[in-house]
């Protein structure tokens, strides 16, 4: 090939370079650059279609802002330590929330960048799209809310409090109970609430020590069956509805699943809300699986616990000896 013809050739071959910015604004998921304070630097369109918002508008906002409340201390603390340089990403599950103020679950995977000389970190931002209308992201939202809780409850007894407050926070319910079996009496009894008795002057005598039968009320209902149960308004179930949680929750709908262990009900969770609420078959499979993993997390905190309990009471009888053989000499 002569040189001319070479030339040609090169020419016609020529590929188009593309910008990185047009990279950016034409990703098909939502991308993001985010800088010390928590503040957008750069969004692109797919983003600001996800979360409902025009690009002025995220340009003028944080991400803290566009985060769920109950996510903001995690997403927090991971952001300090990519900006801090203790660690070089940070991958996170979490909710959003959209312009209209309907949650939307979604991922972000952020990885540190520098932006002018300043450290920032750029994500990239995708949200379930069965999760971007609200309610339908609720069965994966309740899973993750307990598994968060079963992680960050230190000891068995602080469990149960942090299941309620989770749950509670994620599907908007406004009362949550749990119920363990005493074998002894062969009767349910109120463990804990949320939000605690001690911040419901009006419920606390109801709330404290309350007991409930097999069969009587929607605690009792469920223990019975060993199976969840939705009710979708209590005005039409007075056997379901208590004097504890009319105070509380007026007239609105009831989720109550059993907390198992193997195949035995050890103990109930019940979840009330203010407004009425339709079956959701799905969330009924999610909530039977989460009363599972419920059983099965507490009984392996009180292992963990006895186990530790017997490695101290081991060492206090050591010492013991060691204390007497000292002295025998």
């Amino acid at each position: 090939m002569s040189p001319s013809n070479r030339k040609t050739a090169q020419k016609g071959s020529r590929v188009k370079r593309v910008s990185p910015r047009h990279t950016f604004d034409s990703a098909p998921i939502g991308l993001a650059l985010v800088g010390h304070e928590g503040r957008f630097l750069q969004v692109n369109p797919r983003l600001c279609r996800l979360l409902g918002y025009a690009e002025k508008q995220l340009l003028a906002s944080t991400l803290g802002a566009v985060t769920d409340p109950h996510d903001l201390k995690t997403l927090a603390v991971r952001s300090r330590s990519l900006l801090a340089g203790e660690v070089d990403e940070f991958r996170l599950e979490q909710r959003f929330r959209r312009a209209d103020g309907h949650p939307a679950w979604g991922q972000i995977h952020a990885t540190l960048a520098t932006n002018n000389g300043e450290r920032s970190f750029a994500c990239v931002i995708t949200i379930d799209e069965g999760s971007e209308h609200g309610f339908s992201g609720l069965s994966r939202a309740l899973s993750f809310a307990v598994i968060r809780a079963l992680t960050e409850a230190p000891t068995a007894d602080e469990v149960p409090r942090k299941i309620l407050q989770n749950l509670c926070g994620t599907g908007s319910w406004a009362r949550g109970e749990i119920w363990i079996v005493d074998v002894r009496l062969k009767v349910l009894r109120l463990l804990d609430t949320w939000p605690p008795p001690a911040s419901e002057p009006i419920e606390r005598e109801t709330t404290t020590g309350t007991t409930c039968l097999p069969g009587i009320g929607l605690p009792g209902h469920v223990w019975t069956a060993g199976k969840p149960v939705w009710v979708a308004d209590l005005a039409g179930k007075p056997a379901f509805s208590r004097l504890a949680t009319a105070t509380q929750c007026g007239r609105g709908a009831a989720i109550a699943f059993p907390i198992l262990n193997g195949r035995t009900v050890t103990g109930v969770v019940a979840l009330f809300s203010l407004d009425t609420r339709q079956p959701d078959g799905g969330l009924l499979r999610v909530v039977a699986d989460i009363g599972r993993q419920i059983g099965q997390v507490i009984e392996r905190k009180r292992a963990e616990e006895a186990l530790q309990k017997s490695v101290e009471d081991i060492h206090a009888v050591l010492d013991n000896v060691a204390d007497s053989v000292m002295m025998t000499d």
